[in-house]
């Protein structure tokens, strides 16, 4: 028997395409702000799947697992993230917030440089990508301080 050998044609190339979207599009309610702790966190653990996840939406678990880790923001900064600490949160928390408690993440700024304070800055992270923050100023004037409610 005869067989033929099979190439990649534009058709196959298109149909693999379109199904990679596809994909994408029933998969997407998963990565949203709404999606479960455990499909954050199963998410999470994998540095191919971590980059559909945004740390904006992140918890004070999945900010902590990061400490140590450098970010870049725009002005050529570099910060590593020092440290997340708990904040005390009273009352009831609405229901469509994704967070269970308010936390403060601690940023130094690397290569001996500061930053100018109370801005909104995009900092990016090598796993999780893009996200604006705004960004505090602490008493040492190379430490800058998040707070995510």
């Amino acid at each position: 028997m005869d067989r033929t050998a099979s190439h990649p044609t534009r058709r196959n190339v298109l149909i693999g395409v379109a199904g990679a979207a596809v994909a994408a599009i029933v998969a997407t309610p998963l990565l949203r702000p709404g999606a479960s702790e455990g499909t954050r966190r199963l998410l999470a653990g994998n540095r191919f799947t971590r980059r559909f996840l945004s740390l904006a939406d992140a918890g004070r678990a999945e900010w902590a697992a990061q400490v140590g880790s450098v970010f870049t923001a725009e002005g050529g900064y570099r910060l590593r993230l020092a440290g997340v600490q708990p904040m005390l949160s009273r009352g009831a928390r609405p229901p469509d917030v994704a967070r269970r408690s308010a936390f403060l993440a601690v940023f130094d700024v690397l290569d001996g440089m500061t930053m100018p304070a109370e801005l909104i800055y995009t900092i990016r992270h090598r796993d999780y990508g893009r996200l604006p923050i705004y960004l505090s100023a602490s008493e040492n004037p190379r430490r800058m301080l998040a707070v995510f409610n």
